[in-house]
């Protein structure tokens, strides 16, 4: 099986997410957690499967979350996945460019 990485920054926003779900509706935060976590076994599974996502960045996948508005951006390593970002599909588009190329 392919080792999974999180970049602090994907990580920070999969709490903030979860937490303001949370406040909406109880076990809401909770569900998206676990849509996160069987996205990740998909993507881990078969991570050629999702489409590339930006022309210049061959290494780089997204996943679109069925249910909640949000994707999964992760870049294939030689020896593991990187999920670059939990990004809201709606706002900010290529905020996390940046996280390819920085220390996480």
């Amino acid at each position: 099986m392919i080792d999974v990485q999180f970049h602090g920054g994907a990580r920070g926003e999969l709490l903030r997410a979860s937490r303001w779900y949370e406040k909406r509706r109880a076990n809401l935060g909770t569900e998206l957690r676990l849509e996160v976590e069987d996205a990740i076994k998909a993507l881990v599974s078969r991570p050629e499967t999702w489409p590339r996502f930006m022309m210049g960045r061959p290494e780089l996948h997204r996943f679109l979350l069925p249910r909640f508005p949000f994707a999964i951006l992760y870049a294939l390593r030689d020896d593991h996945v990187l999920i670059v970002a939990l990004a809201h599909t709606s706002r900010k588009p290529g905020y996390w460019l940046k996280r390819l190329t920085a220390p996480r």
